[in-house]
């Protein structure tokens, strides 16, 4: 079934077409693994004071006001493993590639928790677990650009499946910097994930994929009340790499395998705000003479709080936007290519129209400067009567 054909098919038609017993496994896999993350993420949190994955406050890049333990990523992590384990049949070399990578990553990520690695030695290490699902057979021989078929060689396949899962790792360790963003970011990319994936097996009929994303999406809800503002425990670079290394994996598994007009832009839409933040981040360091690895206090959320906003009002924020792009991919997958972008151009829209309010002025500032406009609008009144 083409996109061309889904767009002519209403809601209830497609969930008709949709194999109810894989939503059925889908939704006993999400509670089960939710649940267990639930579960484990306490364990996980005395385990970080125990090993010394600990963050402590000091005033730079930190917001919380006391040591906290930074290894959540174990506890979605297992969750997940075990929910693969239990739900997921058959297991592929291509699974085994994925957990295999994805253990590898988490254990790259507790050791920089633990004892801070260099920037080129986390990169190292996240190339050659990228190479673990590639050698397994996951890797992006093609996409669909314009209604255009971009085919890849078998060398340049393997360097560009490498660069998008290593990129889209980064970009998911770069933007956890405030109490639940990152893993809000994740899940609702999970589940974006999760509802393309869905669409696009009445298409190709493969219905193992959404498995696999259901799994991950309910592992960083089950962590999310953890992770909430003020949060009891970080997943640090175990979760964030983690996460990051999953998302990008399952979309090169899915995603770049559909035939679609405008398939390439599904990802990109639906991982849109950690790639933004990563290139801007890029941009700005590269144009400032500093190191691409280097960290600082300019990514979006950290402008966001600089204008004057709450952290939970950020992290509030910056998960409608991600949302709001989410919708625009389901669109893209439903083969509505106009609502998506109109969607998609509202949300960014929103986003630069904040930048622009608040760049001079702090949120305080703005809302003093308009109750004095008020006032004097008030007064002048008065004087006319």
């Amino acid at each position: 079934m083409a996109p061309t054909v889904l767009k002519q098919t209403s809601i209830l038609e497609l969930l008709d077409l949709i194999n109810a017993e894989t939503v059925f496994l889908a939704v006993a896999a999400m509670l089960f693994t939710g649940l267990l993350s639930f579960a484990l993420t306490p364990f996980a949190r005395v385990l970080g004071f125990k090993i010394g994955a600990v963050d402590v406050p000091d005033n730079t890049r930190h917001f919380h006001r006391k040591p906290t333990p930074r290894c959540g990523g174990v506890a979605i992590f297992t969750a997940f493993f075990i929910g693969v384990l239990i739900f997921y049949r058959p297991l592929t070399l291509q699974t085994v590639g994925l957990l295999l990578g994805t253990l590898c990553i988490m254990l790259l990520g507790l050791w920089d928790d633990t004892a801070q690695l260099k920037p080129w030695m986390k990169l190292l290490g996240q190339i050659v677990c990228a190479v673990i699902p590639v050698a397994c057979g996951i890797t992006i021989n093609s996409f669909t650009f314009f209604g255009t078929l971009i085919e890849f060689s078998g060398p340049v396949s393997v360097v560009v499946t490498i660069f998008w899962i290593v990129m889209l790792t980064n970009a998911v360790n770069l933007i956890d910097g405030l109490d639940g963003l990152a893993c809000g970011v994740s899940a609702i990319s999970s589940v974006t994930l999760l509802i393309c994936s869905l669409i696009c097996s009445v298409i190709t009929g493969e219905y193992t994929i959404p498995m696999l994303v259901a799994i991950l999406a309910s592992a960083c809800i089950g962590f999310l009340p953890f992770n909430t503002s003020p949060a009891k425990i970080f997943m640090g670079d175990s979760g964030a790499l983690s996460l990051g290394f999953v998302l990008s994996t399952l979309s090169v598994m899915g995603l770049f395998k559909i035939d679609a007009v405008y398939s390439f832009f599904i990802p990109f839409l639906i991982f849109a705000l950690p790639l933004f933040d990563t290139a801007l981040s890029f941009v700005r360091r590269v144009l400032h003479k500093q190191s691409p690895f280097e960290a600082d206090r300019k990514h979006l959320h950290h402008r966001l709080l600089e204008f004057g906003f709450k952290q939970k009002e950020v992290v509030i924020f910056l998960l409608s936007f991600s949302s709001m792009l989410g919708i625009s991919a389901i669109m893209f997958s439903l083969g509505e290519y106009v609502t998506a972008g109109i969607i998609a151009f509202t949300a960014t829209f929103l986003l630069c129209l904040i930048f622009i309010l608040f760049r001079r002025k702090t949120v305080g500032e703005f809302l003093k400067t308009r109750e004095e406009s008020v006032e004097e609008e008030k007064k002048h009144e008065n004087q006319n009567q």
